[in-house]
């Protein structure tokens, strides 16, 4: 007890900083967020905690390392809030890449709505000058270490370095995530790999006609649930044929007549692409105008039927990037409850589904999995010895992974049902279920693992329908299909909420797959589906060389 009152008072002025800094990195988000119903923050008790601990140690390292820790932050963050009050989501380094560019344009238009963001430098300066005023009249209270000294160099280095040797996909903001949370990974990457970025957009503006969406006097159900599953391959699901029963729960649909399975096709594969253009319906490469405009966004489309929408899920909040973050009323990520999702994971999902109140009005529910990540052990293993059905711990490397995965394919089953059975007792005569997963996986076909590979494995997922009332005509088209892509599923939900797509740029039988990094010019590929409804993939190429070809195709029409 004395010690830790010596501890205290030694460092009762670094602890008072610790908790300044944290207070004054965030608190410009949180003026942000109420000068525009556009803008959210959900609170990260774990990251306020890591930047309270840094600030401590950065009371420690030296008037040298906190002043250039100080102006590379504040210049960050005047570019990043200035950017996010003029645009209402948080820059990329897509993003930042333009503003050299295309200078004069950024800086007419900034100037134009200075009316509405002037009090985003004043406040900047308000909360970083407060923190500096604070060290240099407390520095020689605050003392100086090494080691605090190398820890902060070591954590500003940190994300740099990872810049070095990742992709621009781990590097995009999370539009709910703290401002200088993104700005630290977003500047980070610009700095070290901003020469890489394209300096023009690699298709321009215009290559495509406008995608919209037309309101049906149809009637629409009052409840919508739809799962949006990971890394889930329909070739590892009992229900669709596999030799293992991975799927007992989930197979004893498969003769309701209001219950469709089929074969499904992904649009991407990894989630971070995935999951943007799914939710914006994106059909065709580079065409990012949906993403940035969102006309047929779902969670749009959901609130103009008047659905109440909700994204609850047991991923971070980086995978909510461009899927339309402005129209969900009810969003919550692994973030909003860290310790009950590493305890519980998708039975916490379900405790989180349970809980939720779907007895007035209506709804547009989506509910995100992880269940079926690597390492797929950590999945399950919370339900104990009990539950693994296949051995994990011998044969080699192909075999244990596919025992691991059909162990965590059979936890989605489980998962799965309970949320279905919960949504019976929630909507028992109204209401749609729906099932997807963001792209299959590897285990070891090729000699290769995992997924962000484009091969025809990484692309195979699942596709469940259930429907109080089904739609007949749907119904009778889906059964004539050997195989439908993650496209057609965003459109048949759509079509369930009433609206019907118009995309004047999609050919029937085509349908394309894309891969990590959409905003770049990222590796493709093209699939056609064939007379017997199965398809063929064309070899893997990037957005340019797909232009190129796109163009040689249309000048031999």
């Amino acid at each position: 007890m004395i010690k830790m009152k010596k501890i205290i008072r030694r460092f009762k002025y670094n602890f008072l900083f610790a908790l300044l800094f944290a207070v004054a990195a965030i608190l410009p988000d949180y003026v942000l967020q109420f000068s525009s119903v556009h803008f959210r923050i959900g609170f990260d008790a774990v990251f306020v905690f890591a930047l309270t601990l840094f600030g401590f140690f950065l009371s420690l390292s030296g008037r040298v390392i906190f002043c250039a820790v100080t102006v590379f932050l504040f210049v960050c963050q005047i570019i990043q809030l200035n950017y996010m009050a003029y645009s209402g989501r948080p820059i990329s380094p897509v993003d930042i890449h333009k503003i050299f560019v295309e200078f004069p344009d950024i800086w007419s238009s900034g100037m134009g709505a200075i009316k509405d963001v002037w009090f985003v430098t004043p406040m900047l300066f308000l909360t970083f000058g407060g923190t500096a005023y604070f060290f240099f009249k407390y520095r020689k209270q605050f003392g100086f270490s090494v080691l605090a000294a190398l820890i902060v160099i070591g954590t500003m280095a940190q994300k740099p370095e990872r810049a070095s040797r990742k992709s621009l996909k781990h590097f995009l903001p999370a539009e709910t995530r703290n401002s200088i949370h993104n700005s630290w990974n977003t500047f980070s990457y610009y700095l070290v790999k901003g020469r890489l970025l394209p300096t023009s957009p690699v298709v321009p503006e215009g290559t495509y006609r406008p995608v919209s969406a037309l309101r049906s006097d149809k009637k629409t159900p009052r409840v919508i649930v739809f799962i949006m599953g990971e890394s889930l391959s329909y070739e590892h699901m009992g229900l669709f044929g596999y030799p293992r029963p991975t799927t007992p729960r989930m197979s004893l649909l498969k003769n309701d007549p209001k219950f469709v399975y089929k074969k499904g096709i992904s649009s991407a594969v990894s989630t971070h692409s995935a999951l943007p253009i799914f939710f914006d319906l994106m059909n065709e490469p580079g065409n990012l105008d949906v993403l940035r405009n969102d006309p047929v966004n779902l969670f749009r489309l959901a609130k103009e039927a008047g659905y109440k929408t909700h994204w609850i899920s047991a991923q971070d909040a980086k995978n909510t990037y461009s899927i339309g973050t402005k129209f969900i009323d009810d969003l919550r990520t692994v973030e909003n409850d860290p310790l009950m999702y590493a305890k519980f994971r998708e039975d916490y999902l379900v405790r989180l589904f349970k809980k939720l109140d779907l007895s007035e009005g209506r709804h547009f529910v989506v509910l995100h999995f992880r269940t079926v990540h690597s390492p797929y052990s950590e999945n399950y293993e919370h339900r104990g010895p009990e539950f693994p059905k296949y051995p994990t711990e011998e044969g080699g490397r192909s075999r244990r992974l596919v025992n691991a995965y059909d162990n965590a394919v059979l936890y989605t089953d489980d998962i799965i049902a309970d949320i279905f059975e919960t949504f019976r007792e929630k909507e028992p005569a109204d209401g749609v279920f729906a099932m997807t997963s963001d792209h299959g996986q590897l285990l070891g076909q090729h000699g290769l693992y995992g997924h962000n590979i484009l091969k025809r494995e990484t692309v195979l997922v699942p596709f469940m329908l259930y429907m109080d009332s089904p739609d007949r005509e749907l119904y009778e088209e889906l059964k004539g299909k050997k195989y439908v892509t993650h496209n057609e599923m965003g459109r048949i939900i759509a079509g369930i909420m009433g609206w019907r797509i118009i995309d004047p740029n999609r050919r029937a039988g085509e349908f394309f797959i894309h891969g990590n990094d959409i905003f770049t010019d990222y590796p493709l590929l093209m699939g056609n589906f064939d007379e017997s409804g199965d398809f063929s993939l064309s070899p893997v190429m990037t957005l340019s060389e797909y232009g190129r070809v796109k163009n040689f195709l249309e000048s031999k029409k």
